[in-house]
């Protein structure tokens, strides 16, 4: 970014869903964003896509038939994965379902194995009953499993990765980086920091997340200081999330009152 252009952040697009937002995962080749929602009251899971390039709600509320022990793991190229659980207090995946987003249609299911990557050649799995870690390549559309050649390859560099994923550095109560940007925002905007900060310093801007008593805030300033966008995230909230906000390419994607999924375009 050239020096003395002024960093800016748009507020660009949000979205509430019914539900509580679960999980949030970037699309590593494509502009996409799966979101899994959970509603507890109905004991069901929904899943939705999201085009933050071209700010559109691609669809909303995807089901499985098992719609409560199944879980989002990854996403590629189009294809979401998910696993399958036991309904138990401890529950355990029993095997793996592929749906095309785009299409908006199942593509395979494989019982009694475990995701283990998603390269571009193919989906790497290892069995669930057997002894050792005996690897399986399985064809990202139609889940046959290739042969031996295709999977002893696989340590080559074939990820076909377009978006820069980026999270931030987190700083508990009592270590020095925390006491720092602590008395960093009580001197410049008088604020009482508690139990943990997000950070992040991209290109000419400052990114964190802070913890002011029970509230959760999203704060983003340039490198000048000047707040470019302040946000409450989550009032009152009875526990501290482990990621509160992330970058892809130019994009800050946050969930605000575990609901609403808020998409930022850093220019």
């Amino acid at each position: 970014m050239i020096e003395n252009q002024k960093s800016h952040l748009i507020k660009y697009w949000e979205h509430r869903f019914e539900g509580l937002i679960f999980k949030v995962l970037p699309d590593r080749v494509l502009p996409l964003l799966a979101v899994e929602i959970r509603h507890a009251e109905t004991k069901e899971a929904s899943f939705a896509v999201i085009d933050y390039k071209k700010n559109q709600l691609l669809f909303n509320g995807l089901g499985l038939e098992e719609n409560w022990w199944v879980g989002l793991t990854a996403f590629y190229a189009g294809k979401l994965f998910f696993h399958l659980f036991e309904g138990r207090e401890y529950p355990e995946p029993t095997g793996l379902v592929v749906a095309d987003a785009l299409e908006q249609s199942l593509l395979w299911e494989k019982k009694d194995v475990y995701l283990e990557k998603v390269e571009a050649q193919g989906v790497l799995v290892s069995p669930l009953k057997k002894q050792g870690k005996e690897l399986l390549l399985l064809d990202i559309k139609s889940g046959n499993e290739l042969n031996k050649k295709e999977l002893e390859n696989l340590g080559g560099n074939y990820e076909q990765v377009a978006n820069s994923l980026t999270f931030p550095s987190q700083y508990t109560e009592g270590t020095e980086y925390f006491k720092t940007i602590a008395q960093f925002l009580k001197y410049k905007l008088g604020i009482e920091v508690a139990h943990k900060i997000d950070y992040l310093e991209w290109n000419e801007y400052i990114l964190l997340s802070y913890w002011e008593g029970k509230s959760n805030f999203l704060l983003s300033m340039n490198k000048k200081g000047e707040t470019l966008f302040h946000e409450l995230l989550q009032e009152n909230a009875g526990n501290q999330l482990e990621e509160t906000f992330f970058l892809v390419n130019n994009y800050l994607v946050s969930i605000k009152n575990k609901q609403t999924i808020l998409i930022n375009k850093l220019v």
